[in-house]
């Protein structure tokens, strides 16, 4: 399906020309998370000036794995000892540090750290299925999935590659890529965070306020990099980040890098905030993109950012296609916009009108079943930077193929379904009494005056069929 990548046997051959951007969470919610591994990096091998490593939150958080349960081939029965994770401080769980009750397995470890602390309950039982599959006929135990944890997220191994050749933004001509979006600087800027839209602390007494988007571009992959480079050369299991937290240095090097990949600041106090990193910040506002205060926000970004016309990113999946908002909203003719890219929970999407149906999992491993997929196209002038062309192409939770349509040239894509447009069918039926007057946000056109119409409440993506007037 792909326009850029095609097969060669086993191996993937990327066009001749053509860049490929992989947007980071490389692991944990599909299964065969070593396949995957081994297909991007050996990509980013074959082509290393044109495969380009965005680093995602489940990415960062696997550089906890070498403190918390150890380096290859150490004990399995008597583990160093794991004080807890600081955001269970006070609840009583497993991981709460009051507590002292985290498992000193390696495996129970494991299990409670991808299950609790990393959001991947499946994780432990796919990598055991995905070993078995290698190693026919021989045995695969839990000890064999926690060693081979251990390896691929070493500094060396599958996992530590990743981590070590991504970055955590990437700027192509006037496209700026990252994981998550671009946050909002928190209101008192102090020695912790500071910088055009936030930046963690960089360890060196650089930095200040109003720093404009180069700066805040630079210094940012640096700090990543800095990181990377402590945590690839400490020297034994040092002490365990999760416990403590914060951006502060601690004995477990790499701890800054591992902050910025998590969704929360806790003061000592217990007071949660919001960590303005765009590896885990949001665009939208309990599912939708259609909040006020987040257009501005958005619409305030493309102004600061030295010619930028289009960010693109994935962090928080949405429905079964790539999600546009176009920069403005409205009435607006801009062709700026966000393009977020992330279908993992396409399997789940419900479709309005009766004329199609989800064919859900399907058994899958995968969270988007069997059928979904896309893929976002961009064209850059060479000379220029400037965005020539973004499409989209891909196949719906349906089963049902759709054709490259121009994700920025139509000016219905990336914004609310209009009566002008779409008549009584722009507005959204049912639901709460504050969703009965939300209107559709258009995301993809099928041809035929036909596009596709979404509608959210965080997780839960309803879709329908509009058919635009004449």
């Amino acid at each position: 399906m792909s326009k850029v990548l095609h097969r060669n046997g086993k191996e993937l051959v990327l066009k001749d020309g053509a860049h490929l951007v992989f947007g980071g969470d490389v692991v944990d919610r599909g299964g065969y998370d070593l396949d995957v591994l081994r297909t991007i990096n050996g990509l980013k091998e074959k082509f290393p000036d044109n495969v380009h490593l965005i680093l995602g939150n489940r990415d960062a958080n696997k550089m906890r794995i070498r403190s918390e349960i150890g380096e290859p081939k150490s004990s399995h029965t008597n583990l160093n000892h794991h004080g807890g994770v600081y955001w269970f401080r006070g609840t009583g769980r497993v991981g709460d540090p009051e507590c002292d009750n985290v498992p000193a397995n390696s495996a129970e470890r494991l299990k409670w750290m991808l299950k609790s602390t990393m959001g991947c309950p499946d994780s432990f039982e796919f990598r055991k299925a995905e070993l078995e599959e290698e190693r026919k006929p021989n045995r695969v135990t839990d000890e064999d999935v926690v060693e081979s944890y251990r390896e691929a997220c070493s500094p060396s191994g599958l996992m530590g590659q990743y981590i070590n050749r991504a970055v955590v933004a990437l700027r192509m001509g006037n496209v700026l890529f990252t994981h998550g979006g671009v946050g909002k600087p928190p209101e008192v800027v102090d020695d912790k965070l500071w910088g055009w839209r936030a930046l963690p602390p960089l360890f060196n007494g650089e930095g200040g306020g109003g720093a404009g988007f180069q700066y805040w571009y630079e210094a940012v992959n640096n700090f990543a990099k800095a990181q990377r480079k402590d945590w690839t050369e400490q020297e034994g299991e040092g002490g365990v980040w999760a416990t403590r937290g914060g951006y502060s240095k601690n004995s477990n090097r790499g701890g800054g890098l591992m902050m910025y990949g998590m969704g929360w600041l806790m003061d000592e106090a217990g007071k949660r905030s919001k960590n303005p990193s765009i590896i885990y910040s949001s665009w939208l506002n309990d599912g939708m993109p259609n909040d006020s205060a987040k257009s501005a926000e958005i619409e305030e970004i493309f102004e600061e950012s030295d010619g930028l016309q289009l960010i693109v990113n994935g962090h928080q999946p949405h429905g079964d296609s790539p999600l546009p908002i176009r920069i403005g909203g409205g009435d607006s003719d801009s062709d700026r916009m966000v393009v977020t890219g992330d279908t993992s929970y396409s399997g789940d999407v419900v479709w309005q009108g009766g004329e199609r149906q989800n064919k859900g999992r399907q058994g899958s491993k995968s969270g988007r079943g069997k059928v979904c997929v896309s893929e976002i196209l961009i064209v850059l002038d060479s000379e220029s930077g400037n965005v020539d062309g973004v499409t989209c192409h891909g196949v719906l939770s349906d089963g049902s193929k759709y054709a490259e349509f121009s994700v920025a040239g139509d000016k219905l894509i990336g914004r609310e379904a209009t009566e002008e447009d779409f008549g009584s069918d722009a507005w959204v039926e049912g639901g709460t009494e504050d969703e009965a007057r939300k209107r559709w946000w258009i995301k993809a056109y099928l041809g035929d005056g036909k596009y596709v119409g979404c509608h959210a409440r965080g997780w839960n993506v309803i879709n329908k069929i509009l058919q635009r007037l004449n």
